[in-house]
This record gives structure tokens, C-alpha cells and sequence, in this order.
């Protein structure tokens, strides 16, 4: 995702970010007391043409910012619905097979594609959420075939 005065945003702060150089979009979330404010000492993004950016974004429901050929775009429309487990919890979904969904935002600038075991059947081949920049364990994607 890109900043407001149109930087790359290399992650969420210097404890949750990619190791790209780039501003941090939300330099103080999680208790960050660094006082830093961008990565200097990492590595240089790709080129622009192997790299998808998203414009500026600061709303958890904004999905009109999502491109078409990455899986954003090509899974709308979206919907809200509430979890089995918890109904206090608003789960954003596709439309293809009740994936889950999340946009970018300032705070989680990346996308990541499929999903965590936990997520169960929502999280599938057509999942992707965002998150803070660094690395999420729990977080696969892989493509299986099966005849």
C-alpha cells in the first residue's frame, strides 16, 4: 500500500513490517516506542511492475480500491456476516465460496493470500486478508489439484 503522500508503506511499525525500505502506517500501534517513522536500513522494493500498490486507505470496508488480477478484485461483491462462534464479530466475505476477505488498510498495508487453520473452510484458494508486513506462521497458500 502506498502512504498518503504516495510512499510505500513497508509495514505497520518497526517491530511488524516486510524488511522493504519504506514509512510505517502506524508507527506507535502495538506499544512501538522506537520513535521511528520508516525502515532506512532494509532492502529496496521490487520494480513497480512486479509490485501491486493500493492507493491510501483507512477504512476496514473500502473495496473499491482492489485490482483485478491478484484475486482482490475478481471476488466481489462482498458481504458481512457474523461468525458460528462468536456473533459480536463481523467477518468480511466474498461471494465466491464464503472466502474471507479483508482489504488493505494503513495499519495492515500487505495482502496475504489464503488462510490460517483456525479460519477452517473460510479460509480457501480464493482467502486473502491483510496484515502488518511481517512474517504470519500460521498463514499458507498452496494450489492442489486432485483427479
Amino acid at each position: 500500500m502506498k502512504a498518503e503522500n504516495g510512499e510505500l508503506i513497508s509495514g505497520q511499525n518497526s517491530q511488524a513490517n516486510s524488511g522493504f525500505n519504506g514509512v510505517f502506517g502506524c508507527p506507535t500501534c502495538n506499544n512501538d516506542t522506537s520513535g521511528l517513522t520508516e525502515l532506512t536500513t532494509g532492502i529496496s522494493f521490487p520494480k513497480s511492475k512486479y509490485l501491486d500498490s493500493y492507493l491510501y486507505n483507512d477504512d476496514w470496508r473500502n473495496y473499491s480500491l482492489l485490482q483485478l488480477g491478484d484475486v482482490t478484485g475478481e471476488t466481489s461483491p462482498f458481504y458481512y456476516m457474523t461468525t458460528v462462534i462468536d456473533k459480536n464479530i463481523m467477518l468480511r466475505k466474498s461471494s465466491w465460496y464464503h472466502s474471507l476477505s479483508d482489504t488493505v488498510v494503513h495499519v495492515s498495508p500487505w495482502i496475504h493470500r489464503g488462510g490460517a487453520m483456525f479460519q477452517g473452510r473460510e479460509s480457501d484458494l480464493f482467502s486473502f486478508s491483510n496484515y502488518t508486513g511481517s512474517n504470519y506462521s500460521t498463514v499458507s497458500y498452496r494450489i492442489v489439484i486432485s483427479i
